[in-house]
């Protein structure tokens, strides 16, 4: 088989399986109130299109590793099964997957397991989103997210104009960026990176709570090393604890 002609082939199979993907969405007839994601190497991003209900669903990548999708009772699962891929956080230009939703739809539960890959979020509303992942970076923007829980290995979170009930975050490696966030409760474990909460509003409202092993915390105009507790005026928390890295928390 020539390149070119394998390039071709690949492109027919990328268009074909987008377009019975399409036809998911189009046929479906339901609600979709939930999203589950098992996957060996996919970067998964979810966002708000203009329409109703399940607008898209679109895969990019070798046809080989190919998701499988099934829409089924207002749950949409998309199951991967692949090896022998090579994941670089800083620079995932692997396999791919995008949903669109309607600006109708409310998700109850967005649910995944990924070995490697980034997760995308961007003008969604979620009742709890729950992620598994060893390696892979997290992106949320303009996004309306009840209860959110995250454990994973290596990766950097970037959170900004989005409004957050809960948030609970473990992971081993990586950075944790928030700005411009309305958050309530939030609890941070991390055992290597820093942590950087900007742009909070109703700054003195909260109890904070911030340990550091080895790096500096900062919160507002106060800065020291080791441990640091402030009780606020509302019923919001932010309790974070790092290993080696600096915490800042400001408005």
């Amino acid at each position: 088989m020539r390149f070119h002609d394998f390039v071709f082939e690949n492109h027919l199979s990328k268009k074909y399986f987008n377009l019975l993907y399409d036809e998911i969405a189009e046929n479906s007839g339901e609600e979709l109130k939930a999203i589950k994601v098992d996957a060996e190497a996919l970067e998964v991003s979810i966002k708000r299109g203009e329409g109703e209900g399940l607008i898209s669903v679109d895969y990019s990548g070798p046809v080989n590793i190919k998701p499988e999708v099934t829409f089924e009772n207002g749950k949409l699962v998309v199951k991967q099964r692949g090896r022998g891929f090579n994941f670089n956080a800083n620079n995932f230009n692997g396999p791919s997957i995008e949903i669109v939703i309607g600006e109708d739809v409310q998700i109850e539960d967005f649910e995944m397991k990924i070995n490697a890959g980034n997760i995308k979020l961007n003008g969604v509303t979620i009742d709890y989103v729950y992620g598994e992942i060893d390696a892979g970076n997290i992106e949320i923007n303009d996004s309306v997210l009840k209860k959110v829980d995250f454990d994973i290995d290596a990766g950097n979170y970037n959170i900004k104009d989005s409004e957050i009930g809960k948030l609970n975050i473990d992971t081993d490696a990586g950075n944790i960026e928030i700005k411009d966030t309305k958050l309530t409760d939030v609890e941070i474990v991390a055992d290597f990176g820093s942590v950087d909460i900007e742009g909070l509003e109703d700054f003195d409202s909260y109890d904070i709570e911030c340990d550091v092993d080895a790096g500096i915390v900062c919160v507002g105009s106060t800065e020291t090393v080791g441990h640091y507790k402030s009780q606020g005026s509302g019923d919001g928390s932010i309790k974070i604890t790092v290993d080696a890295g600096n915490i800042e928390i400001d408005d």
